[in-house]
């Protein structure tokens, strides 16, 4: 996979827009957006590609595209709503 491309993975999977992406590296949208069409980074920007990537690879796995890990999202909802998630969770056994 070419670097653009994983570049392009991470910005879907993080749920960034173009716009966002691009400003990551300092360009504007366009400049991104032409990267993309040619599937090709410009050299100068591939120290920062690869600390993106090597980031991402760090993150932990149990967060969803929000940020948020599982164990927050579960203690951030009341007792009644956790108590019917568990009753429909086991219903579908």
């Amino acid at each position: 996979m070419s670097l653009i491309k994983e570049i392009e993975a991470l910005r879907l999977k993080r749920g960034l827009t173009k716009t966002a992406m691009a400003s990551e590296f300092g360009v504007i949208y366009q400049n991104y957006n032409n990267w993309i069409a040619r599937a090709s980074l410009p050299k100068e920007h591939y120290e920062k590609a690869y600390k993106m990537l090597q980031s991402a690879a760090a993150e932990p796995q149990s967060k969803n595209q929000s940020g948020i890990t599982l164990k927050e999202l579960w203690e951030s909802t009341s007792p009644e709503e956790r108590a019917e998630f568990l009753r429909d969770l086991a219903s579908k056994r």
